[in-house]
């Protein structure tokens, strides 16, 4: 089941050239301030390393995140952009009931870097309300719903945060299998372009599912 993407306001989206690398480096950086020690695997962790891994990526790429998970970051992004709290706790909600329980309880604590981090963040009156929420368990707290939120208060630009976080989600996943596998982002970009393409293509079907061109102002 394919997931749609809400489509009731038309936020700017501004996307950086995917060419360019610095700005990939920068969202990549700013998306995980207050939790750069992250290393706990979240949606996606493969059974063994080598080619099962690689397997197992490919699938996770296609399913959940090409099929549904893309668009819902998408959407709490945008949420976030018009200040709609409700809208992203609800899209919370929905990636837990959708998740499969592994995944699920990976996901929830492989947020919770963020959710204990110190940056700036914290002062935001939405980060704050969604802090409250998670705490007393009105939300769950999923990684790619801290990932969106994060990004979108610090106002990244959408591509490059939703490559960092599929280049997030297979690098630590394969790291937690693989002891020689280094947590580098530019390094994982690199050895596998498939992330950046996915991406593009979720990117690209959210742009052609809306209402056209008021919220994409490149691609």
């Amino acid at each position: 089941m394919s997931y749609r993407p809400d489509r009731r306001d038309d936020v700017p989206i501004y996307a950086a050239d995917a060419a360019d690398g610095r700005e990939q480096l920068r969202a990549d950086a700013i998306a995980r301030l207050g939790a750069t020690d992250a290393r706990e695997p979240g949606t996606f962790l493969p059974p063994v390393s080598g080619a099962p891994a690689t397997l197992a990526w490919r699938r996770w790429l296609a399913e959940p995140f090409e099929a549904w998970l893309g668009m819902a970051f998408i959407d709490i992004y945008r949420a976030t952009g018009r200040m709609a709290l409700d809208r992203v706790l609800e899209l919370d909600r929905e990636i837990d009931a959708r998740l499969e329980v592994a995944a699920r309880e990976r996901s929830r604590q492989a947020a919770l870097p963020w959710l204990e981090g110190r940056t700036e963040v914290r002062r935001q009156p939405q980060w704050v309300k969604y802090l409250r929420a998670q705490e007393t368990g009105d939300t769950p707290g999923h990684l790619p719903t801290i990932f969106a939120l994060q990004a979108a208060l610090f106002h990244l630009p959408l591509l490059p945060t939703l490559t960092a976080y599929v280049i997030f989600e297979g690098m630590n996943g394969r790291a937690a299998v693989d002891p020689k596998s280094r947590r580098d982002p530019e390094a994982f970009a690199s050895r596998h372009p498939e992330a950046m393409e996915t991406a593009r293509r979720v990117f690209r079907s959210a742009a052609e599912a809306g209402e056209a061109g008021g919220w994409l102002t490149s691609v």
